[in-house]
């Protein structure tokens, strides 16, 4: 069976489900903290522990560069939370006929 062949459905609908929560929307819960969803998952854009610099951790991981703003630090969260969609698709590997699917053979 290929990832191609499998249709996942929500495990609950109704507006609570993350899915349908407005995606890419920072809420802003301080100065120095934000946080938005991502593929229904949230990510964190916060000032780190040295005070003058920001971070951003999504699924478990953070970025590896610190950011000297806030709004830097939003800004980068897209290309970010890719990063970390397509480096958890490598650790889960490929079938043989995964790897024959297009969309896959560039990662």
């Amino acid at each position: 069976m290929s990832f191609r062949s499998i249709n996942p459905v929500t495990s609950f609908n109704g507006p609570n489900h993350p899915h349908y929560r407005r995606q890419f929307f920072w809420v802003n819960e301080g100065e120095h903290y934000s946080t938005a969803l991502f593929a229904g998952k949230e990510v964190i854009a916060r000032m780190n522990s040295d005070g003058s610099t920001y971070g951003l951790t999504y699924l478990d991981m953070k970025h590896p560069l610190d950011f000297p703003s806030l709004d830097e630090a939003k800004l980068a969260a897209h290309d970010f939370t890719k990063a970390v969609l397509v480096h958890m698709i490598k650790k889960i590997g490929f079938s043989e006929e995964d790897k024959n699917d297009p969309a896959l053979s560039r990662l």
